[in-house]
């Protein structure tokens, strides 16, 4: 049987400068075959995921019937200019009932949807549905929700400005295994950029915050809590 050595080796050309250039020497690989002395056999190392954090994301067909919801969105902040104040720092978050108002039926069925036919064949119900304006230099602070699943949608954003969506890492002894374990195990933050019509849903315990807005242009988003 080849080992890493041979396979190595076997791949390679045998034109010397070109080896040096990738900084490769066979010398310094161990074939299996020559392994004894050095450890123990072994066989069948296998990579499994414990408590796997998933995350689901969609393109919306339709982005004109999306866009449309974003002059009403307008519309109810001059009705209620204060908004809420919960994680958002700079920026106006509307009421959580916008379930209930007969603009947003379809919008609210599409999330039912989802989370029915691609996550758990299981009834679900919205328990919250906002809006999000962010104008330049606003954002969102580490936060979790309430329920079951939520997520957000974007109607209007600057890909690369309008700030990203950033999950923090879960696994909250992750940290003790230093600069290697950050490599190994993947703990820095994760997330996405916005983009029109792209929707995301999540654990609600998964926490997450919003990045400022650089942009010159509100970020317009919604966001929901399901059971």
């Amino acid at each position: 049987m080849a080992g890493i050595k041979d396979g190595i080796s076997g791949g390679l050309s045998s034109d010397k400068k070109g080896s040096e250039g990738l900084g490769l020497n066979t010398d310094q690989f161990i074939s299996i075959n020559d392994s004894a002395g050095t450890g123990l056999n072994y066989k069948d190392v296998q990579t499994e995921g414990f408590y796997v954090t998933p995350v689901w994301k969609w393109m919306m067909e339709d982005i004109s019937a999306l866009e449309a919801l974003i002059p009403v969105l307008y519309k109810l902040k001059e009705e209620v200019p204060d908004g809420n104040q919960r994680s958002n720092f700079g920026g106006w978050q509307s009421p959580d009932d916008l379930h209930q108002r007969p603009e947003f039926k379809d919008f609210t069925q599409m999330l039912l949807n989802i989370a029915e036919v691609q996550i758990h064949n299981h009834p679900w119900e919205c328990i919250g549905l906002w809006a999000g304006i962010n104008p330049p230099g606003a954002g969102n602070n580490v936060h979790m929700h309430e329920g079951v699943l939520s997520g957000t949608v974007w109607l209007q954003c600057d890909t690369e400005k309008s700030g990203g969506l950033a999950f923090v890492d879960p696994r909250i002894r992750s940290k003790m295994s230093g600069q290697r374990g950050s490599v190994l195990f993947q703990t820095n933050n994760k997330g996405y950029h916005p983009i029109v019509g792209m929707g995301v849903m999540f654990p609600v315990w998964l926490e997450h915050y919003v990045m400022e807005n650089k942009d010159d242009k509100d970020r317009v988003s919604m966001s929901f809590n399901l059971v």
